[in-house]
């Protein structure tokens, strides 16, 4: 039987814009990339897909804001 844990670290209604981040597929698949590929540059992440450097920079962005990911600066790539 599933179960809703009975203590939550935040509201659920502070979640929203993590459900929204990830509700959006090309951000879905982002983060499942980084699950299953650890730490990746902004140019290896755009590797393979139809996306610019820049699309992805803005979908990092968004998921960094709601803290499902986070960068660092290594010389020129993040």
């Amino acid at each position: 039987m599933m179960r809703a844990r009975s203590h939550s670290p935040m509201p659920i209604t502070d979640a929203a814009p993590m459900f929204a981040a990830l509700g959006d597929t090309t951000r879905l698949r982002i983060v499942e990339r980084l699950r299953r590929g650890g730490p990746q540059s902004i140019a290896r992440l755009t590797e393979g897909t139809p996306l610019t450097r820049q699309a992805v920079t803005k979908h990092l962005q968004a998921l960094e804001m709601v803290k499902l990911v986070h960068s660092e600066r290594s010389g020129r790539e993040r």
